[in-house]
């Protein structure tokens, strides 16, 4: 019996130590998706009161100048990064992908750069690293996306 706890107690942690936070590799660039459940009386039109999303449609925008903050996140991580969304809906569900994560790099001696999400996260551009600052990282990152795209109650007047 205690063997069997033991197998199940290390596959648990294998599979901990491999997730990626809803992130996965698509044609060799990174994206972050999640479906969320609509509740009743919720509507995915309500995203559209979120200032920090740019809709350039219904379905589609961008986000710029967006910053995280986590114990233990790179440096890069800090600095201010630029995402497009895309948001499809179904049923009682909407599922939102983030792609195209660009930092902004203006520690450079004043000149900017921008570099992807992709130069520090994935290995030989092939897979996303599976290491432990890796793994902080994006669960930052995810836990920043989750807050953004989950609906809100509308706030009271009072």
């Amino acid at each position: 019996m205690k063997k069997i706890h033991i197998f199940l107690l290390f596959i648990s942690i294998s599979n901990f130590a491999q997730n990626n936070n809803n992130f996965s590799l698509e044609n060799k660039s990174i994206e972050w998706s999640y479906v969320f459940e609509l509740k009743p009386g919720e509507n995915i039109s309500l995203l559209k009161d979120n200032l920090i999303l740019d809709f350039k449609n219904d379905n589609f925008g961008i986000s710029k100048n967006q910053t995280i903050s986590c114990s233990g996140i790179s440096i890069y991580s800090r600095l201010p990064f630029n995402f497009n969304f895309r948001i499809e809906s179904k049923d009682d569900k909407y599922r939102v992908v983030v792609s195209n994560i660009i930092f902004n790099d203006n520690l450079n001696f004043g000149n900017s750069t921008t570099t992807k999400l992709e130069m520090y996260a994935l290995k030989n551009d092939s897979e996303i690293k599976q290491n432990g600052q890796n793994n902080k990282n994006l669960n930052c990152l995810n836990e920043y996306f989750l807050n953004i795209f989950k609906i809100k109650s509308p706030k009271s007047n009072w």
